[in-house]
């Protein structure tokens, strides 16, 4: 990306986000495995800011809005 700004998920919420998910109380997740998870939702951010960017531009928009987010997220989805 073009700007100095780094896009970044604390692991503690992530854990947090995944520990309400859980089902059984002892589960548990690795640093590690937070690690990973923040870089793949820091890699989906990224790519969905750029496919809304670029749906905005087809749409001669100078902004990105929420229903250029919207259009792209079907395929974003597929594309997991």
């Amino acid at each position: 990306m073009s700007n100095d700004k780094e896009i970044a998920f604390k692991p503690e919420t992530i854990k947090h986000i995944l520990k309400k998910t859980f089902t059984e109380p002892k589960t548990k997740i690795s640093d590690d495995a937070v690690r990973v998870l923040a870089e793949v939702l820091r890699l989906y951010t990224i790519e969905a800011a750029l496919r809304s960017g670029v749906q905005a531009s087809r749409e001669a928009s100078s902004t990105v809005s929420i229903n250029h987010i919207e259009k792209i997220l079907p395929q974003l989805i597929l594309d997991l």
